[in-house]
């Protein structure tokens, strides 16, 4: 009776150890996406088929350019939380020679509509910190990546090649900006991405937009379901069983 116990004793203890949650993953198109730039505040530019963050340097005057961006995440039921999440972009033009390119990413606060935003517009300033863990970028579509993290306290895309992909990788505070929309999607104002840095130089990322109609921002998601019953892992079963036979052949030896 206390060999058996001892056994039922192990796998409890080795698979509460190691219990998840069912695991879903998810790829979506942005809803909308648009820019707003400093020289022009209340142009329109959302029939424009790439949106630009970075700058401008006009006159010797230096001007902002952000980029706005939303994804619909409301097909996730409430009870998913974000475990990893990245935005997937398509550079289709760099400023050439004019260095790296530090960008930031912020939680929009308010609603707003892609043909009627301005760049003085308080309604779409950042609220929060920095959402961004670290950026990655490929030059030969897709197949090769090459992590960019954060450095005092600039990411910076290169200037070369001219067109190139890029994932935004988000920190815990960008999961937890998702799992308030899979909680809420009223709450749901999307992200701004601008750059923190202008340095009397023109220095811009242009990226594909939905009306481009190929190449835009997409948003990879992983969750897990924490509304339904943790299971333990395949592998932690498998190490129980291990145990409980080793203990079991140990006992029939002695």
């Amino acid at each position: 009776m206390g060999s058996k116990l001892k056994l039922i004793t192990i796998f409890i203890l080795i698979c509460s150890a190691s219990l998840s949650y069912a695991v879903s993953s998810y790829t979506f198109d942005a809803d909308v996406d648009t820019q707003i730039y400093e020289k022009q505040p209340s142009f329109d530019y959302s029939n424009h088929t790439t949106f630009v963050v970075g700058s401008f340097l006009d006159g010797g005057v230096n001007f902002d350019v952000q980029g706005l961006l939303k994804f619909d995440v409301s097909s996730i039921a409430p009870g998913q939380t974000a475990t990893d999440a990245f935005i997937q972009l398509h550079i289709t033009n760099r400023t050439s020679t004019a260095g790296t390119l530090s960008v930031e990413a912020f939680k929009i606060g308010s609603s707003w509509n892609t043909s009627t935003v301005t760049y003085p517009d308080r309604l779409t300033l950042p609220e929060g910190a920095d959402i961004i863990s670290y950026l990655s970028y490929s030059t030969n579509g897709g197949s090769t990546w090459q992590d960019i993290f954060k450095n005092n306290p600039v990411y910076g895309l290169p200037d070369t090649p001219s067109t190139y992909e890029v994932r935004i990788y988000l920190n815990v505070d960008g999961l937890s900006l998702i799992d308030s929309w899979i909680s809420d999607s009223s709450q749901n104002y999307g992200i701004l991405l601008k750059s923190p840095f202008n340095n009397s130089v023109t220095n811009y990322a242009r990226f594909s937009a939905l009306e481009g109609g190929s190449g835009y921002a997409t948003l990879h998601l992983t969750t897990e379901d924490v509304s339904g019953p943790a299971v333990p892992e395949p592998a932690t079963i498998i190490l129980s069983l291990i145990s409980a036979v080793s203990l079991f052949i140990k006992r029939r030896i002695n």
